[in-house]
């Protein structure tokens, strides 16, 4: 008789972390599982930085023609100064550990100055993480991180 091997089932789930920053700015930071590639996911991740727990959900849910959600669009860090940047990539770097190998994580500059904040986070990534494996497609601004294979 032959046994069969126990396999540990991958749960791809909606992440959320929800910060409290020194001026009662609240921080969120998301990553939820988007496309499936193969066998693999691609997950979205995103940062929003604002005065209210409502103002955050409108804006993560893009309920665009409410005043809250524009006054984030036209804002580089929200409340909470630069710090907000830094939480987000530790937390993604964090969430590097939980996702399974093969899949990817992207992330969209979306704010009111999205170059500045491509600049911001490519020096972050190149200064603490540089082993890290990414692309940058500068024309959508965006980076794409993976997580490759354990190699055995």
């Amino acid at each position: 008789m032959v046994k069969k091997k126990k396999c540990k089932r991958i749960k791809r789930k909606k992440l959320v972390k929800t910060l409290r920053l020194k001026n009662q700015a609240i921080a969120v930071t998301r990553l939820i599982p988007w496309i499936r590639i193969g066998k693999n996911y691609a997950w979205m991740a995103s940062l929003a930085v604002g005065k209210s727990r409502r103002q955050i959900n409108d804006w993560l849910m893009r309920k665009t023609k409410r005043k809250r959600v524009q006054k984030l669009d036209n804002n580089l860090t929200g409340l909470g100064g630069n710090s907000g940047h830094a939480i987000a990539l530790r937390q993604l770097y964090a969430w590097l550990e939980v996702i399974p190998p093969g899949d990817m994580v992207m992330f969209y500059c979306e704010s009111a100055e999205a170059e500045r904040q491509m600049v911001i986070w490519k020096k972050w990534i190149n200064r603490h993480h540089p082993n890290l494996l990414y692309s940058i497609d500068e024309e959508t601004k965006s980076f794409y991180i993976y997580k490759p294979h354990d190699i055995e």
